[in-house]
């Protein structure tokens, strides 16, 4: 009985076991930067094809204050509404990525400077975070990404009052 037990715990540990993990090549980290770089050129250019193009069929995007924005058209639909009739550049500064396996992220920060509709300029800084995956014919789209604006560093004064 001790030696069944054995090879049952045996078995069940080896079905659990990690399949092999295979870490990024130089290649496959520059794939993932080069997306990031087409995204940002996208943004700046007010191209929506461009930044429709970066990510899966099946990506998500979760801009802050909105829901989640699943899918091509969703993603379209809410870049529309953010590029037509402002004008501004942009600069991602990624600090790190990892990943393995065909799934990569990065993490960084932006800052887009920008005219609104009704001609003020206005700077806003922020984090993200992307998770690319590997798509079948060996290019890198984006699977997921969200990002959000860092607060100010000194909140506006209180109707006259110091802070």
């Amino acid at each position: 009985m001790k030696l069944f037990c054995a090879g049952l715990a045996a078995s069940v540990f080896a079905g659990c076991q990690r399949p092999p993990v295979t870490p990024l090549s130089t290649a496959d980290l520059e794939a993932v930067r080069a997306v990031g770089r087409v995204y940002q050129d996208a943004i700046n250019a007010e191209d929506v094809n461009g930044i429709v193009a970066v990510f899966a069929t099946d990506g998500i995007s979760s801009p802050p204050g909105w829901e989640q924005l699943r899918g091509h058209h969703a993603i379209r639909r809410f870049w529309e509404g953010q590029v037509t009739g402002v004008s501004g550049t942009g600069a991602f500064t990624t600090m790190a990525i990892y990943g393995e396996s065909g799934l990569a992220y990065d993490v960084g920060t932006y800052s887009y400077t920008y005219t609104d509709t009704a001609g003020v300029t206005q700077t806003r800084h922020g984090k993200f975070l992307g998770v690319y995956k590997k798509q079948a014919d060996g290019s890198w789209k984006i699977a997921a990404d969200m990002w959000n604006l860092t607060p100010q560093s000194t909140p506006p004064p209180r109707h006259g009052r110091s802070p």
